[in-house]
């Protein structure tokens, strides 16, 4: 794995936190207090852990986050052989 692609790699996660952050926004200004709330305790926080985000108000942790796939990319010299999937194009 090349570090631009790991670089890459962090952008998307940043972005993901601040679309997130930008969504809740929306939601907050909204004025539905419901929706806020029930937006803060369900997929706020699933999308917190799911990023990594150690930084948050949520109890407990994704098993295996994007912030871990972030550190084993980092720690890589060589990447493993990896099939790519089908859907997926081959460089």
């Amino acid at each position: 794995m090349i570090q631009e692609d790991v670089n890459r790699f962090e952008e998307i996660m940043n972005e993901i936190m601040r679309l997130c952050d930008e969504a809740m926004t929306i939601v907050r200004q909204s004025g539905n207090s419901t929706a806020y709330e029930q937006a803060k305790a369900y997929w706020k926080g699933h999308i917190h852990q799911a990023v990594g985000n150690e930084d948050n108000e949520y109890v407990g942790k994704a098993t295996f986050s994007m912030n871990d796939t972030l550190e084993k990319l980092q720690s890589d010299v060589e990447p493993d052989d990896v099939e790519p999937d089908e859907d997926e194009p081959e460089d």
